[in-house]
């Protein structure tokens, strides 16, 4: 419980909470700790949870019930997700599976964490904007990466992962672990897209295309790109 009672302490959302409180939320929760690909969480099999992300990243996806999750986009430390069950008639399910080798994830009750809100109410002054902050960044992230021309699109979501797992730096360069099958899941077109747009920017001293991976040497002139300069 004492590394729980820690990763939660740094993250925002729980800042409010007494120990007490934590102590309560804790004694039901788990810590995993999962490497690359692995499954860490499926909407609709096993029991209703949320999960906080203290270290390393997870790949969100959705997909139908009977469906192999496709991409949508990476999540990082202090994300809380899964903390609402999708409605009856709602077929979508949310899927998570590590991005990172080492990631920590503390698996919490969703009940319990929303009877501990509804009991103490003040809590959900900090809890409701960050919920809110967090799902306005994430509609922001599909925006870019659904809206506009495939180059200007793929420009704009290299560039975010890179500030997500790199920082702010343009004058280094990054390498992200994401594969061209990945990129194509989240831009919604197919991988022989990705794979001439990716080449048009090594043409252009932009990136640099590895197995799995991507080199980004130019996050500037990326991040032009993707707003369309």
């Amino acid at each position: 419980m004492a590394l729980l009672l820690q990763g939660l302490g740094t993250v925002q959302a729980f800042a409010p909470w007494s120990a007490a409180a934590l102590r309560e939320l804790l004694q039901s929760a788990r810590l995993g700790r999962y490497d690359r690909g692995a499954s860490v969480h499926r909407e609709g099999r096993g029991g209703s949870e949320a999960l906080v992300v203290l270290s390393g990243y997870l790949m969100m996806g959705w997909s139908g019930p009977a469906g192999e999750p496709l991409s949508l986009t990476l999540v990082g430390p202090g994300t809380l997700a899964g903390i609402g069950e999708p409605e009856l008639h709602d077929e979508t399910r949310y899927a998570y599976r590590a991005h990172d080798d080492g990631t920590l994830v503390a698996h919490l009750p969703a009940p319990l964490l929303l009877g501990i809100l509804d009991a103490e109410p003040s809590l959900w002054k900090g809890m409701a904007p960050f919920l809110l902050r967090q799902q306005r960044a994430l509609l922001t992230t599909l925006l870019h990466q659904l809206s506009g021309p495939v180059r200007q699109r793929l420009a704009a979501t290299l560039t975010r992962f890179s500030q997500i797992l790199g920082g702010s730096d343009t004058t280094r360069m990054l390498r992200l672990r994401l594969s061209q099958e990945d990129l194509a899941a989240m831009l919604q077109v197919t991988r022989q897209s990705i794979n001439r747009e990716m080449r048009a920017f090594e043409q252009r001293g932009l990136l640099s295309a590895e197995y799995g991976s991507v080199i980004v040497r130019n996050l500037a002139a990326l991040r032009a790109l993707g707003r369309g300069a």
